[in-house]
């Protein structure tokens, strides 16, 4: 779906989330050309006076040539929904899959905001729960049925392994290896959420081939109240760089050991639920660990002891 000034407008229809139980309003550019932002359309026939009014979006924004294709192009967001782009779920990142020429998209949470609500057609959870907060990674294929089209493809559900996910939770970057191993790092609040299961966030890799194929391994677990980001490789593929965001966001320096008591409804591997009492450190004294420092972000390499490939 191109933005052009030529495209027609063609926004998703209110009636499109009623199947999944959802009330979802249509956020259009504002019909009033003189005032910025959007309003919201919260019927189908709103949707349908408004294409009335405006047909392409040429109608909406006005001007010629570099100019009006700058003021589409600046307002992306609100001119794709006009155009009926598929409303996604807080894609964070993209890289090219070598080995297939593939594009992956790490989608961090499906749900909604005042900005509108992940379309629940492909972004579901599990079970086909419309909102699902843990996140997806998806590929992307062109398909050889017609030129510009694709396909999608799930690669791996975050969430609770026994709710259906593989046991991360909100995935953030991306990194693909030259054997086609998928690395990714989460980005979860690290304040209290429902997400406090998955504890500090972390670094994860999924086999493109062997064993663990299809499955997704805790490769590495970041310091307290952090985000790790930025995965890449040296030009060898024996280090993995990861960049430490903010540790000790939320409770700031860690001082004299504090710990806080976690209690965590968990399912074992028979489907019995226990509860898991953890004590936590309070805030953060990453990297120098000294009681009292304060945390700073930072950047960390990881590598083989006896050197050579990180995965066998």
């Amino acid at each position: 779906m191109p933005l052009l000034p030529s495209t027609a407008l063609a926004p998703q229809l209110p009636s499109h989330y009623q199947r999944w139980g959802l009330s979802q309003a249509t956020r259009l550019p504002d019909p009033d050309r003189r005032q910025p932002g959007a309003v919201d359309l919260s019927s189908d026939a709103e949707v349908k006076r408004y294409r009335e009014q405006f047909s392409t979006l040429a109608s909406l924004y006005p001007g010629t040539g570099d100019a009006q294709l700058g003021a589409i192009l600046i307002d992306a967001h609100l001119a794709a929904n006009a155009v009926g782009a598929t409303a996604a779920a807080r894609p964070e990142d993209t890289v090219i899959d070598p080995a297939t020429g593939d594009l992956l998209i790490a989608f961090t949470a499906g749900g909604a905001d005042r900005e509108g609500r992940a379309d629940p057609a492909i972004f579901s959870g599990p079970a086909g729960e419309p909102t699902w907060p843990h996140g997806w990674v998806m590929r992307l294929s062109e398909s050889t049925a017609s030129a510009g089209g694709f396909r999608w493809q799930m690669v791996a559900v975050g969430g609770l392994p026994w709710e259906g996910g593989m046991g991360f939770a909100n995935p953030d970057n991306l990194e693909v290896d030259g054997a086609g191993n998928i690395w990714v790092v989460t980005d979860r609040s690290s304040g209290a959420s429902p997400a406090e299961a998955f504890g500090n966030n972390s670094c994860w890799v999924l086999p493109r081939r062997g064993p663990a194929r299809g499955e997704a391994l805790c490769f590495a677990t970041g310091p307290m109240e952090c985000e790790l980001t930025g995965p890449c490789f040296d030009s060898a593929e024996h280090t993995l760089f990861l960049a430490v965001q903010h540790p000790g966001e939320v409770h700031g320096s860690r001082r004299a050991q504090e710990v806080s008591r976690h209690t965590t409804a968990l399912v074992d591997r028979d489907g019995a639920g226990f509860e898991q009492e953890r004590w936590v450190p309070t805030g953060s004294n990453w990297p120098s660990g000294v009681p009292g420092r304060v945390p700073r972000p930072g950047i960390v390499a990881i590598s083989r002891q006896t050197g050579g490939p990180l995965l066998p």
